[in-house]
């Protein structure tokens, strides 16, 4: 196991020093920061959680990590309402909040392990979009930091530093679909984003588990639009529409991307749901708000957004997470759109 003293030796310094760095002292010349940081990375170097517990009580702030592409990542619904619960458990509990967005490729963004040894916080609560690569690397780089973290919609290996808060996509996803073909829908398309989410991935496997479950001749599309925007789903669907006239029946990867398919059913003078039926996911507050209303897989955000607090804070405060896997359950919500 790497101490401070190897650390030390790495960077030529004594080791003060580098507990200086560690500890985000502001004692350490610029240059000598670096060079010691430098060779924290090298090495692997974690520190030793129950020792910096002095710091972490003084410390009572946790931190928000989102690895998106977008730079309006703070405005996308779901990641607002897993905010909205955090920071109400952070408040209840007197705990401060910090916020960090990288983009997946990592490209003059910084590290997330960067935000435990400059925001001198004591945990994060993390959700990962990207290849399955580069998530790999920000999960290895995440442990690196040295402090415990709850990841969102994605699981996590062994250790005690980390723990998941996962939402029933896949069953989810299943539910809307089996509504559909219940409905006599025998042509479905599915519109996903191109980045690679892990609740995404399990919305697919979901809706083509549900397809392939069926006896009857049924046909399945899943199709890629682009960035995660109406926009893009509109344009998306207009050309799934036009390559496959039989459609009944696009559903949204969420509910952002339904507002798009509905746009792509007017500009081609189709009505929902009689001529095509349209479903989302999540329940965001827009789907019961746009015309038709709706229907859509309920994944309640802010509710994971408390639980992933809750055990993160319980880790901090206990020395243990009280569990490392939880799973929130998913509602079908029917309304007009279906």
């Amino acid at each position: 196991m790497t101490t401070l003293k190897d650390v030390a030796r790495a960077a030529g310094v004594s080791a003060q020093t580098v507990s200086n760095v560690v500890n985000n002292r502001a004692v350490v010349r610029r240059e000598t920061r670096q060079r010691v940081l430098e060779a924290l990375d090298r090495l692997g170097y974690r520190p030793n959680l129950a020792a910096r517990g002095l710091r972490r009580r003084q410390s009572r702030a946790l931190a928000f990590l989102v690895v998106d592409p977008s730079p309006r990542y703070l405005a996308d619904p779901f990641h607002g309402s897993v905010l909205t619960g955090l920071a109400e458990v952070a408040r209840e509990r007197g705990y401060g909040l910090v916020i960090q967005g990288l983009p997946p490729d990592g490209k003059g963004g910084g590290r997330l392990s960067d935000v435990y040894r400059h925001a001198q916080i004591d945990g994060a609560v993390v959700t990962l979009g990207g290849t399955a690569v580069e998530r790999r690397r920000h999960l290895g780089d995440l442990r690196r930091g040295g402090g415990p973290f709850v990841l969102l919609e994605q699981s996590v290996g062994a250790g005690d530093d980390a723990a998941c808060v996962r939402g029933r996509n896949r069953s989810g996803a299943a539910a809307v679909t089996r509504h559909l073909l219940a409905a006599g829908h025998r042509h479905l398309g599915l519109v996903i984003p191109d980045l690679a989410w892990p609740a995404v991935e399990e919305r697919v496997r979901g809706f083509r588990g549900a397809v392939e479950s069926q006896r009857a001749r049924t046909t399945a599309r899943v199709v890629r639009c682009g960035p995660e925007t109406p926009d893009a789903a509109r344009d998306a669907t207009e050309g799934l529409l036009a390559a496959h006239p039989k459609m009944t029946a696009v559903l949204g990867a969420n509910d952002l991307l339904a507002v798009g398919i509905l746009d792509a059913l007017r500009r081609r003078g189709l009505r929902c749901p009689e001529d095509v039926a349209v479903a989302g996911f999540d329940d965001f507050d827009l789907a019961r708000w746009i015309r038709p209303p709706l229907t859509t897989v309920r994944l309640p955000g802010d509710e994971m957004g408390r639980r992933a607090a809750e055990l993160l804070i319980g880790r901090l405060e206990n020395g243990r997470f009280s569990t490392r896997r939880l799973e929130v359950a998913t509602e079908l919500i029917v309304r007009e759109s279906a």
